[in-house]
């Protein structure tokens, strides 16, 4: 094994470890929810990294959530989210991490990512086009700040 890492997951401490591939069996990811572990096949491609990581993630979030799926369902999840993190970035900062707002962003002389603009602001019910660079992560209602 050579690297491990610890990471929380519904308040609980999970581990990730990355592994040869005979020591799990072949496979490019295995999940163990009995005691909160992922193992992924070392030395693959970012790209494969990721999916399979997400994959093994909905295994253990399954698990600990007494879901049910398919494997199928699995794929399909990790290959959407794994889609929407890798095309979205500057989205899934805002919505997730970003606590500056685009006016702060512009007095600091940061430099922002293309903003993505959609037709609607469905979070404060306003018709114009959104800025995702914006989010109250304090308020207990997320917004976005509509461009007009």
């Amino acid at each position: 094994m050579t690297n491990v890492f610890d990471f929380t997951l519904l308040s609980h401490l999970a581990t990730l470890e990355f592994a040869k591939p005979e020591d799990i069996g072949g496979d490019l990811g295995h999940t163990y929810s009995e005691d909160l572990r992922i193992r992924l096949r070392e030395n693959l491609g970012n790209d494969v990294t990721g999916a399979t990581f997400l994959h093994e993630l909905i295994h253990l979030i399954e698990g600990m959530l007494s879901l049910k799926f398919e494997e199928h369902e699995i794929d399909g999840l990790a290959i959407g989210l794994y889609s929407f993190l890798k095309e979205n970035q500057g989205l899934a900062e805002a919505l997730f991490w970003n606590r500056h707002t685009l006016e702060e962003e512009e007095e600091d002389g940061n430099q922002l990512d293309e903003p993505i603009v959609g037709e609607y602001c469905s979070w404060a019910g306003v018709p114009h086009n959104v800025s995702p660079y914006r989010r109250d992560l304090h308020g207990i209602e997320p917004t976005l700040k509509c461009r007009r």
